[in-house]
């Protein structure tokens, strides 16, 4: 008895795998997905940690000494001083002038004579005392406002001034001195003008120039001197 040969195995789908019979492979993430996980972990914890010592910031980083307040500069220029600038016949004690906005405090002082008091002298002087204390909304120590001053004033092309506060310099015009001085985040800006009151030469200063320096660098460090140091 013969048998019919066996039957050819059917053909082979080269892209059909056979069903895998061990444990389902684990599959990796893309690293794409890992590196933005981290990211937003690191910054969520990143967030917390400000939140939590934003209100701290002032005492973990103290700023430099400074002035909350600024002298009065009414009461810091002695009399003596107004009498030496003024001569016998010196202006009344003038009032403190306050134009503070803000935090910022600013007061001025201004020494105008009289018309008779300036015919008594041949002369017609004025003496005017700004100090500012320089602070941001936060309250802070404003130091940024001092150099800005400064920067104004040195389009004036001004002198320097050594030893006078932290920094000092002078400008000149025709009959008047200026000088602008500060300290830490204090300013004293000071004006003092002197012209001659005799017909046939008005806009001559009785004052020398030196002696006009010498009285507005004088009333500058009494201001500072009435401020103190900073803390």
């Amino acid at each position: 008895m013969t048998f019919p040969p066996p039957a050819p195995p059917p053909p082979q789908n080269r892209y059909h795998q056979p069903p895998h019979s061990g444990p389902p492979e684990k599959k990796s993430l893309p690293r794409w997905v890992l590196f933005t996980v981290i990211s937003l972990c690191a910054a969520s914890i990143a967030l917390s940690m400000i939140a939590i010592l934003f209100p701290k910031w002032p005492s973990l980083f103290p700023s430099a000494p400074s002035y909350t307040a600024a002298p009065d500069p009414c009461t810091a220029v002695p009399q003596e001083t107004i009498a030496g600038m003024f001569g016998p016949n010196q202006p009344a004690q003038p009032n403190t002038d306050d134009t503070s906005i803000g935090n910022e405090q600013q007061l001025s002082c201004a020494w105008n004579p009289t018309t008779e008091q300036a015919d008594a002298l041949g002369r017609y002087s004025y003496l005017t005392v700004e100090v500012t204390a320089h602070s941001g909304t936060n309250g802070r120590a404003d130091f940024e406002s001092v150099d800005n001053d400064f920067r104004y004033f040195d389009k004036s092309n001004p002198t320097a001034i050594p030893g006078i506060g932290d920094r000092a310099a002078a400008v000149h015009e025709e009959h008047e001195v200026r000088v602008l001085a500060s300290r830490a985040n204090l300013t004293v800006d000071v004006r003092y003008d002197s012209v001659n009151m005799r017909p046939e030469s008005p806009r001559e200063t009785p004052i020398p120039r030196e002696r006009l320096d010498a009285e507005a660098h004088r009333v500058t460090r009494h201001v500072l001197n009435a401020a103190g140091a900073p803390s």
